[in-house]
């Protein structure tokens, strides 16, 4: 992914880059999450 950061567009290219950047974060924070409830899972019923 590239975004076009002429001077004119930097803070659109701001925004985009920092919201793309926070929908991967909470991708990989959901990824996370579920991950680790599912570690706790097995180790419970063990």
């Amino acid at each position: 992914v590239s975004f076009n950061c002429d001077i004119d567009g930097w803070i659109e290219c701001y925004v985009r880059s920092c919201l793309f950047g926070l929908v991967i974060h909470s991708i990989m924070k959901e990824e996370n999450l579920h991950v680790l409830n599912t570690t706790l899972q097995i180790s419970n019923d063990q």
